[in-house]
């Protein structure tokens, strides 16, 4: 190691680097900003601030040093999804009154337990679901 690093090192503790310098003046803003937003905004949000204040710093910069200052912005919410969206809209009236079961005449000679579903699989479960349940008939 040569001797010019090596009083660069012990200097080190004492001065902050060019960097560090650097870093410090918009981590108070940084800090400024997430504080105004009720701890809630993100690097990008907190960027475009800087900008608007006249700061020239990357959103990899901004993201760095909130993470150094342990500041963390609120994560959206998950999106759930679906087709029917329970709870949002009514179904829809049946006007026609239509009655969808399934009728065992469609499979006269075999037993209810050994019907093949669409895949081919034997499967009771999925049976039972469109046969309904027959009385059986009494002596």
């Amino acid at each position: 190691m040569s001797e010019a690093w090596f009083c660069k090192w012990r200097r080190r503790a004492s001065e902050p680097t060019k960097r560090e310098t650097r870093r410090a003046e918009p981590a108070e803003r940084i800090s400024h900003f997430f504080d105004r937003s009720g701890r809630t905004y993100g690097s990008p949000r907190i960027t475009v601030d800087l900008w608007e204040e006249g700061w020239q710093v990357s959103q990899n910069t901004v993201a760095e040093i909130m993470a150094e200052l342990g500041l963390q912005g609120r994560k959206p919410p998950r999106r759930r999804r679906s087709l029917t969206r329970p709870g949002k809209r009514k179904t829809a009236p049946d006007l026609v009154r239509r009655k969808l079961e399934a009728h065992p005449a469609s499979a006269p000679n075999r037993p209810v337990s050994c019907m093949d579903d669409i895949l081919g699989r034997r499967s009771r479960r999925n049976v039972l679901r469109l046969v309904p349940a027959q009385p059986t008939p009494g002596p």
